[in-house]
């Protein structure tokens, strides 16, 4: 019930979906999003602990690094 012109652009933006769809299953499929997720962590835990040498409080280093004040805690407490 759309008109040609709704069609069209329904089944551009479908395509468009599809697409994306298939190219994020095959990053994930080949490990390129774990791989990516993995370095960012890696990143920052190094960011972390660097903060940490240097005496910076845990508030600051979860707003600097997004990391929780628990996984501070823990990091803190393996160095």
């Amino acid at each position: 019930q759309f008109t040609s012109v709704e069609r069209e652009a329904y089944e551009d933006s479908l395509k468009s979906y599809r697409d994306i769809k298939n190219s994020l299953d095959t990053a994930m499929e080949e490990g390129w999003i774990e791989g990516k997720i993995e370095g960012k962590i890696e990143g920052k835990i190094e960011v972390a602990k660097k903060l940490i040498e240097l005496g910076i409080e845990d508030e600051k280093i979860s707003q600097a690094t997004e990391m929780t004040i628990d996984e501070i805690v823990n990091l803190r407490k393996k160095l």
